[in-house]
Protein backbone atom coordinates (compact mmCIF):
# COMPACT_ATOMS: atom_id res chain seq x y z
CA UNK A 1 0.00 0.00 0.00
CA UNK A 2 2.74 2.35 0.44
CA UNK A 3 3.60 2.63 -3.22
CA UNK A 4 -0.66 3.84 -3.71
CA UNK A 5 -0.01 6.55 -1.25
CA UNK A 6 2.98 7.76 -3.07
CA UNK A 7 1.26 7.72 -5.95
CA UNK A 8 -1.95 9.63 -4.98
CA UNK A 9 0.59 11.97 -3.07
CA UNK A 10 2.27 12.33 -6.81
CA UNK A 11 -0.58 12.94 -8.58
CA UNK A 12 -1.97 15.42 -5.70
CA UNK A 13 0.76 17.87 -6.22
CA UNK A 14 0.89 17.67 -9.70
CA UNK A 15 -2.66 18.53 -9.62
CA UNK A 16 -2.22 21.26 -7.58
CA UNK A 17 0.89 22.81 -9.65
CA UNK A 18 -1.89 22.89 -12.46
CA UNK A 19 -4.48 24.44 -11.13
CA UNK A 20 -1.69 27.06 -10.18
CA UNK A 21 -0.75 26.73 -14.40
CA UNK A 22 -4.58 26.39 -15.68
CA UNK A 23 -6.74 27.27 -12.89
CA UNK A 24 -9.62 25.80 -11.46
CA UNK A 25 -10.31 23.91 -14.51
CA UNK A 26 -7.19 21.20 -13.42
CA UNK A 27 -9.26 20.23 -10.08
CA UNK A 28 -11.61 18.18 -12.62
CA UNK A 29 -8.67 16.90 -14.74
CA UNK A 30 -8.54 12.84 -14.98
CA UNK A 31 -5.95 10.89 -12.91
CA UNK A 32 -5.16 9.09 -16.10
CA UNK A 33 -4.42 12.56 -17.88
CA UNK A 34 -2.16 13.92 -15.42
CA UNK A 35 -0.17 10.37 -15.39
CA UNK A 36 0.03 11.04 -19.26
CA UNK A 37 1.32 14.69 -19.01
CA UNK A 38 4.01 12.84 -16.44
CA UNK A 39 4.81 10.56 -18.94
CA UNK A 40 5.15 13.23 -21.77
CA UNK A 41 7.54 15.54 -19.85
CA UNK A 42 9.62 12.75 -18.69
CA UNK A 43 9.84 11.80 -22.71
CA UNK A 44 10.92 15.57 -22.69
CA UNK A 45 13.44 15.31 -20.63
CA UNK A 46 14.67 11.57 -21.83
CA UNK A 47 15.04 13.89 -25.30
CA UNK A 48 16.89 16.22 -23.87
CA UNK A 49 20.10 14.60 -24.28
CA UNK A 50 19.74 14.22 -28.04
CA UNK A 51 21.02 17.43 -30.35
CA UNK A 52 18.26 17.36 -32.85
CA UNK A 53 18.88 18.96 -36.44
CA UNK A 54 17.29 19.84 -39.70
CA UNK A 55 19.15 20.36 -43.20
CA UNK A 56 18.11 23.71 -44.39
CA UNK A 57 18.40 22.48 -48.05
CA UNK A 58 16.48 19.09 -48.21
CA UNK A 59 14.33 19.00 -44.98
CA UNK A 60 15.99 16.18 -43.21
CA UNK A 61 15.88 15.71 -39.47
CA UNK A 62 17.27 13.46 -37.32
CA UNK A 63 19.97 13.05 -34.18
CA UNK A 64 22.88 15.24 -34.40
CA UNK A 65 24.87 12.19 -34.16
CA UNK A 66 23.36 11.04 -37.48
CA UNK A 67 25.49 13.58 -39.35
CA UNK A 68 28.56 13.07 -41.50
CA UNK A 69 31.57 14.07 -40.06
CA UNK A 70 34.88 15.20 -41.66
CA UNK A 71 38.27 16.93 -40.79
CA UNK A 72 37.91 20.89 -42.74
CA UNK A 73 40.68 20.41 -45.32
CA UNK A 74 41.22 24.67 -44.93
CA UNK A 75 41.07 24.78 -41.26
CA UNK A 76 43.03 22.09 -39.27
CA UNK A 77 41.41 22.85 -36.08
CA UNK A 78 37.81 22.77 -37.63
CA UNK A 79 35.33 19.70 -38.47
CA UNK A 80 32.52 20.02 -41.26
CA UNK A 81 29.00 18.26 -41.25
CA UNK A 82 27.36 16.84 -43.77
CA UNK A 83 23.94 16.08 -44.25
CA UNK A 84 23.15 12.39 -44.12
CA UNK A 85 20.37 12.76 -47.00
CA UNK A 86 21.49 15.16 -49.54
CA UNK A 87 25.80 15.42 -48.41
CA UNK A 88 24.79 19.04 -48.46
CA UNK A 89 27.94 20.62 -46.19
CA UNK A 90 27.05 22.33 -43.09
CA UNK A 91 23.62 23.11 -44.23
CA UNK A 92 22.21 21.64 -40.87
CA UNK A 93 20.59 24.07 -38.35
CA UNK A 94 19.94 22.56 -34.59
CA UNK A 95 16.28 22.67 -33.82
CA UNK A 96 14.28 21.97 -30.61
CA UNK A 97 15.07 19.46 -28.30
CA UNK A 98 11.42 18.72 -27.76
CA UNK A 99 10.34 15.41 -29.12
CA UNK A 100 8.89 15.62 -32.28
CA UNK A 101 9.69 19.79 -32.27
CA UNK A 102 11.63 21.03 -35.43
CA UNK A 103 11.46 24.24 -35.32
CA UNK A 104 14.86 26.80 -35.03
CA UNK A 105 16.30 26.89 -31.31
CA UNK A 106 15.98 30.48 -29.58
CA UNK A 107 16.45 30.06 -26.39
CA UNK A 108 19.02 27.86 -24.10
CA UNK A 109 18.29 27.29 -20.21
CA UNK A 110 20.15 25.46 -17.79
CA UNK A 111 17.92 22.63 -16.15
CA UNK A 112 18.34 19.53 -13.44
CA UNK A 113 18.88 17.31 -16.86
CA UNK A 114 21.61 19.12 -18.31
CA UNK A 115 21.54 22.17 -20.64
CA UNK A 116 18.45 22.44 -22.49
CA UNK A 117 18.22 24.35 -26.25
CA UNK A 118 14.04 24.64 -27.11
CA UNK A 119 12.15 26.97 -29.60
CA UNK A 120 9.76 29.53 -28.54
CA UNK A 121 6.99 27.58 -27.96
CA UNK A 122 8.91 24.97 -25.38
CA UNK A 123 10.76 28.05 -23.58
CA UNK A 124 7.73 28.39 -21.85
CA UNK A 125 7.74 24.82 -20.28
CA UNK A 126 10.99 26.38 -18.29
CA UNK A 127 8.75 27.85 -16.71
CA UNK A 128 5.80 25.85 -16.26
CA UNK A 129 8.31 23.22 -14.83
CA UNK A 130 9.65 25.37 -12.69
CA UNK A 131 6.43 26.12 -10.98
CA UNK A 132 5.76 22.55 -10.43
Amino acid sequence: MPNMNIERDWIENWRKSLVRLLGPYARVIPEQQIIALKNKVQEWIQDATMVHVRCKECGWKGGGKSLLTAANPFSINDTITGCPQCSSINSTIQVCDVHNCWEDVCAGWPSEEGYRQTCSKHRLMRTALKQL
